[in-house]
């Protein structure tokens, strides 16, 4: 015979020994849960706030939205991300990830075929350091992008039915972020360039879209292994490839002396086009 859940009193005393505090909300959710429920995310919130009780509080107060979306392991993968956000970058970062609470229980719906990036940057770093010559950081972040220091990639992908796919995503986001720093993305003012168009946004789509062609070209020419995955994983998805949608800018900026000076000097011609 089970035994019966913990009432609100009982949560609350619980909640005392390790001083934290919930709003009503979360503790009547709790109340209404079964006791081996309640006992693992009560241990849940104890651990969150042994990190921090900032990070214990806002974990409890999305708890009730993440019991309707995970089940128990997910939920503390969810919250152990959060902690080692916490530990790198702080109190702030860490709730920025405990708002991707829908985005983690998605993930999980499919997390056996989804690769996390956790388990594969100790492969990446060192691959992308081969490449460069000195060590580039990896981090991740809502938006894929560099500093120049630093390749900003995302938490988790699951665009695909496979982890090796998955993986192979992972290191062809990072390859062509490590091509912007090696074929000089980077070495012009571009948002003084883009402010000189009528419409900005519009300017900087067609830089990228041009850049993204050059670098494909680069990246063919020095890693033609790391091309073909790029090209298979494009087709796979059922994404158009930009050197077939832009192929006559792509034949002037095929050629290996080609610089990020040629993307600027097209996007001239290729702004009067719509996106």
């Amino acid at each position: 015979m089970s035994l019966p859940p913990f009432t609100v009193a009982e949560i609350e005393e619980r909640l005392d020994e390790f001083f934290m505090d919930l709003n009503d909300e979360s503790i009547q959710h709790l109340a209404s849960l079964d006791i081996q429920t309640q006992d693992r995310l009560l241990e849940l919130i104890a651990k969150g706030a042994a990190t921090s009780h900032g990070l214990g509080y806002q974990f409890g107060l999305r708890l009730p939205r993440a019991v309707d979306l995970m089940d128990l392991e997910t939920i503390e993968i969810w919250l152990n991300q959060a902690i080692d956000v916490f530990d790198r970058k702080g109190l702030y970062s860490a709730i920025e990830k405990l708002d991707e609470l829908e985005s983690v229980a998605k993930h999980a719906e499919d997390k056996l075929t989804g690769i996390a990036f956790d388990d594969i940057s100790n492969i990446l770093e060192p691959f992308i350091t081969g490449l460069s010559g000195r060590r580039l950081k990896l981090d991740t972040a809502k938006h894929w992008y560099t500093d120049t220091e630093t390749l900003y990639l995302p938490s988790m992908l699951n665009h695909f039915a496979t982890t090796e796919d998955n993986f192979a995503l992972y290191k062809c986001i990072a390859v062509h972020q490590w091509a912007q720093n090696r074929f000089g993305t980077w070495r012009i003012d571009l948002i003084d360039i883009i402010s000189n168009y009528d419409q900005p946004e519009k300017a900087l789509h067609w830089f990228h879209a041009l850049e993204a062609v050059r670098l494909d070209y680069c990246i063919q020419r020095e890693l033609p292994g790391i091309f073909r995955e790029m090209m298979r994983l494009t087709e796979a998805a059922e994404q158009a490839v930009l050197i077939h949608q832009l192929t006559d800018y792509a034949e002037q900026l095929a050629h290996k002396h080609c610089s990020v000076e040629h993307t600027i000097s097209l996007l001239q011609q290729l702004y009067n086009h719509e996106p």
